[in-house]
């Protein structure tokens, strides 16, 4: 791997910002993806591929992981679980997503350099977090686009 971790810079949620190769060797601004409900481990498996792809000509992008409880964080509603013996799922998106808009996405903007229109930002998740990122085009006005995987 060629880029390079940062902690993410609020101190009320954890989380990581991966830079991609060459970042803030020039004058430039990145778009953001936050991946809601990942961690560094979870991503380092790929960062080889993505950064295969911005050697081919990919525009590289910097990539936010949040740390997010699942069975709380990630439903726009309260529902009992799906399965026997798991917690009920707590409907905090909304808060979730007010963190993100009103807290983590200004610390990004202010810490790192970053193009911070809503068409240079983006939320993805997967399963839940897919469910949330989804949600968050409906409920926050400074997300361009999201990728739902399996939500």
């Amino acid at each position: 791997m060629k880029g390079s971790y940062h902690p993410l810079p609020v101190s009320d949620r954890t989380g990581f910002v991966y830079c991609p190769p060459g970042y803030g060797q020039e004058d430039r601004r990145y778009p953001v993806v936050y991946a809601l409900g990942e961690s560094r481990e979870s991503f380092e498996k790929y960062l080889g591929k993505l950064e295969t792809a911005f050697k081919k000509g990919a525009a590289p992008f910097l990539l936010a992981g949040l740390d997010c409880d699942w069975d709380r964080e990630m439903t726009p509603w309260a529902a009992p679980a799906a399965f026997r013996g798991q917690p009920d799922f707590g409907g905090g998106a909304d808060l979730l997503l007010s963190v993100l808009e009103k807290s983590i996405k200004p610390a990004m903007d202010e810490a790192f350099l970053t193009h911070c229109e809503p068409q240079h930002q983006a939320v993805m998740g997967y399963s839940l977090g897919g469910l949330a990122a989804l949600y968050s085009l409906y409920r926050c006005s400074c997300f361009g686009g999201c990728a739902c995987l399996s939500g």
